[in-house]
């Protein structure tokens, strides 16, 4: 296997049969949320993945579960790819975005016989199924990218007024669960005066150096009060620096935490994928020296 495991998002099949589709390759495979499928020359094929850890789960379970006897000669290797492009995450995390598009009738009409060859224009399709009924069709395209163009394409299309359009969800991507009490919301009391947002973060990750700062959602600073609300991705975090808090009261400067009375704000399952993908709360601005400084305007 690759040393490239750690990060990769990316995994590459070799030896796979000419006359074998790209659906016996992972149909009985838990696979999760696949931004493209790519089939390269000498009978290979590249999965990229949404995010490093799906990758890993499915390569762990090509390796251990039964295999197909059309695939048991396959090998598997992860690969390197570039990070996603920002349309892609911004797409994933305000509109669910996947490989599959939902097409639904709404005034009773049947889906449109020309429908698969229309949007095999706009990029290779894994499945186009139809529902018994005629009323529906399910598309997996092998990217994403063309199922953005799909959706958009349809939407615009006045042919299909009363159907309906959307991104339907792809193999068994569904993001953890957690229970309805787990607590994500903390409040930081006692904070000196003058503090900024970036020193709430600093001590936040004081004796915490492995925590990424991109575990929190968001963080509201009442000045007034001397109050910081911070809300993390995942409950886990959350515990890790409420306990942190409560055991290291000199590194802390006496600042105080303590679990907000608020309902928990769960967090939407499409920023979840989004994050995971990743999507942060970091903005990185580059080539900015032929920018004029009158027409620009930067805040903390």
């Amino acid at each position: 296997m690759s040393v490239l495991r750690k990060h990769a998002r990316s995994v590459v099949f070799k030896q796979l049969p000419p006359s074998l589709e790209v659906r016996q390759v992972i149909s009985s495979l838990p696979s999760g949320s696949i931004h493209n499928i790519i089939p390269k020359p000498n009978d290979s094929l590249v999965i990229n993945f949404l995010d490093p850890h799906t990758a890993s789960r499915f390569t762990r379970n090509f390796l251990s579960l039964p295999r197909a006897p059309s695939i048991k000669d396959v090998s598997i290797e992860y690969g390197s790819s570039k990070p996603l492009p920002v349309e892609i995450l911004a797409e994933i995390g305000l509109r669910s975005a996947s490989r599959v598009v939902r097409v639904s009738s709404n005034n009773g009409k049947d889906i449109p016989n020309g429908l698969e060859n229309e949007l095999k224009e706009l990029g290779a399709i894994e499945s186009f199924e139809v529902n018994s009924d005629a009323r529906s069709a399910v598309v997996h395209f092998m990217s994403i990218d063309a199922a953005m163009q799909a959706l958009q394409l349809l939407r615009a299309n006045k042919s299909y007024d009363g159907f309906s359009v959307y991104f339907g969800i792809d193999r068994k991507a569904n993001p953890p669960r957690f229970s309805r009490n787990a607590q994500t919301d903390l409040v930081l009391t006692g904070l000196p005066k003058g503090i900024t947002s970036s020193e709430i973060i600093r001590r936040i990750q004081s004796g915490l150096p492995s925590l990424n700062r991109e575990a929190i959602r968001s963080i509201v600073f009442d000045e007034k009060s001397a109050k910081a609300f911070i809300n993390f991705l995942e409950p886990a975090a959350a515990k890790i620096v409420f306990d942190s808090f409560n055991t290291a009261k000199t590194s802390t400067g006496g600042v105080s935490v303590s679990w907000s009375s608020t309902p928990a704000n769960p967090v939407n399952p499409s920023l979840r994928i989004a994050v995971s993908a990743g999507v942060s709360r970091t903005l990185t601005v580059s080539h900015l020296q032929n920018v004029r400084p009158a027409s620009t305007h930067l805040e903390d």
